[in-house]
């Protein structure tokens, strides 16, 4: 399958210069906003294509992020001559060697993998050759635990690398990760009050400008214009049970298209008939459901087969040949619904999703951006129903890509109420009841 292209999205529009230019970037944004297009194009344009040694490394926290990316470059770059390979855990180490021996322009791949063929110098980071370094999905990474992978890679790379971040979210260790690895960053963004809103200099804080890598943070926001700077004040947060809050209210991401509601489900039990009452009310061709285990996913994929509908599923052990029959399954229609514990598979990023179920809500309130990110894309309508019980419901919030209008209903139970609270307070939403003709959502 092809990917596809028309006009430039908002952060590819002011993304890609920044790039192309050699600077840092950081886009920050939700998930589906052309984040990977941008940097993509930025790598194709810095390629010496003569020269057939790694010269960008890309880093993604799954297989299939790993696999998306090389598609967007192969399709971008079909007629420059680009060589580029994805390698990821779960696929054979020697045929990984042998194309990485044999040369290629960039490697994408999971911190795992990448730092597995350095280690057997199948990779070579040559100061002489490799120009740019990516983090795509860094909140991701993060919560998979590559943070120490990542930091190892980093230490391998030469000084003066040009290096882009990109993620959905921005949790402490994020900022901590920027700090030590970026120099003079532009900062790309969207918010939901307007496109992007520019870091603006207060005149009452002192203004920091990092030199060097480890220093406090100097954000260049147009590379057209002087450079006007300011250290970002963050509270770090010592306590792992207690998640930072700062940072994400004010980097607010949009949630341009969403209507997000909630349905009193009292019972844990009654969401089996719930979720087979809105399929079939909502009349729906493709659907996504979320659960937090593979107990779960199993327990729920046999429950919607018994009630006949065509079901899927996917989680993070399944090895990749399996996983990627799946994915292609799903992507031409059969089965119907994909049941998941993944909150990130880039290869289901389908534009003809069109109802989301978090069938429980993400333990982390980061990776609800992942998932309510699949369906409403490209001006489709799209339903994203959250199963929540009065525990969960300080979790919930956001999705909506590219002007694409989409529905939130949020299924909230005695146990899920301080959740749900929770999740519109740290994405700034209000939610309402959903509404007596549901089955008008998506007409």
């Amino acid at each position: 399958m092809t990917v596809s292209f028309g006009k430039p999205s908002s952060i590819q529009q002011r993304g890609i210069v920044p790039f192309c230019k050699g600077l840092d970037v950081i886009l920050h944004a939700p998930s589906g906003t052309g984040k990977s297009a941008t940097f993509c194009i930025g790598i194709l344009q810095k390629l010496d294509y003569g020269l057939v040694q790694c010269q960008a490394l890309v880093l993604a926290p799954t297989s299939e992020l790993a696999l998306h990316i090389q598609k967007i470059m192969q399709d971008l770059g079909k007629f420059l001559g680009v060589k580029v390979h994805a390698c990821f855990g779960g696929t054979s180490v020697r045929r990984d060697q042998r194309i990485l021996q044999n040369g290629v322009h960039t490697v994408v791949g999971t911190p795992g993998r990448v730092y597995d063929m350095l280690q057997r110098r199948a990779l070579r980071l040559r100061p002489d050759g490799i120009k740019m370094f990516v983090l795509d999905e860094l909140d991701e990474m993060l919560s998979h635990g590559f943070k120490d992978k990542i930091h190892e890679i980093f230490e391998l790379l030469p000084s003066e690398i040009q290096v882009g971040v990109i993620s959905a979210a921005m949790p402490p260790e994020a900022l901590k990760i920027i700090t030590k690895f970026m120099k003079k960053p532009v900062l790309i963004q969207e918010r939901r009050d307007e496109p992007v809103k520019k870091v603006e200099e207060k005149r009452d804080e002192p203004v920091r400008v990092q030199e060097k890598r480890g220093e406090p943070v100097r954000i260049q926001e147009n590379c057209d214009e002087p450079v006007r700077v300011q250290e970002k004040r963050v509270r770090v947060q010592e306590k792992r049970d207690e998640p930072v809050r700062d940072q994400e209210k004010r980097d607010e991401l949009t949630l341009e298209g969403i209507k997000q509601f909630y349905v009193n489900v009292e019972k844990e039990e009654w969401k089996l008939e719930t979720l087979s009452y809105f399929y079939e009310t909502l009349s729906t061709t493709r659907c996504i459901v979320f659960v937090n285990t593979e107990r779960k996913m199993d327990w729920l994929t046999d429950k919607m087969r018994s009630k006949n509908h065509t079901v899927s599923a996917i989680h993070g052990d399944m090895d990749q040949n399996t996983r990627d029959i799946i994915v292609r399954e799903f992507q031409s229609g059969s089965p119907q619904i994909l049941i998941t514990t993944e909150p990130l598979v880039p290869g289901i990023d389908v534009q003809e999703v069109s109802l989301v179920v978090n069938y429980e809500l993400p333990t982390l309130p980061e990776n609800y951006v992942h998932r309510i990110g699949r369906g409403g894309r490209f001006g489709r309508k799209s339903v994203a129903i959250n199963f929540v019980t009065l525990d969960d419901a300080r979790m919930l919030g956001r999705g909506g890509r590219f002007g694409r209008k989409s529905v939130t209903i949020n299924f909230v139970t005695l146990d899920d109420a301080r959740m749900l609270a929770d999740i519109q307070k740290f994405y700034n939403v209000s939610m309402e009841k959903v509404p007596s003709n549901v089955a008008d959502l998506l007409s």
